[in-house]
């Protein structure tokens, strides 16, 4: 009861042109999202089925480099995680760097930002 009347003052905020945006936070950033009318709202807020956007359609595999050699890698998608590999086609062990760190190619270990180039 409590959401449906606040959902409702949003509306009428929005109606009486006091709300403008809407924010959708995420994990590590906030989306901002410009509302210009009634629709545009409902376009932004429409409901979604959980039964169909639970999991995902087709199943996705992991990407993870490939161990053409042994020694280090590092994430394409994350500069502070690496691989080590064994030894040559073995699959590889994932670590991360502490925070505040990401990982140095050269010297094979977790540096500072400044010192590397990601």
């Amino acid at each position: 009861m409590l959401q449906m009347r606040c959902m409702f003052r949003w509306i009428l905020w929005l109606l009486m042109g006091m709300v403008t945006q809407a924010y959708v936070t995420h994990e590590k950033f906030i989306e901002v999202h410009e509302l210009s009318s009634m629709e545009s709202l409902i376009d932004q807020l429409a409901p979604v089925d959980p039964a169909l956007h639970a999991f995902p359609t087709t199943p996705t595999v992991p990407l993870l480099p490939n161990c053409m050699k042994q020694g280090y890698l590092r994430d394409p998608f994350n500069c502070g995680k690496f691989y080590r590999c064994e030894h040559s086609y073995s699959v590889p062990m994932a670590f991360y760097c502490q925070s505040g760190l990401i990982f140095n190619m050269h010297t094979e270990s977790c540096d500072h930002l400044q010192y590397v180039q990601c």
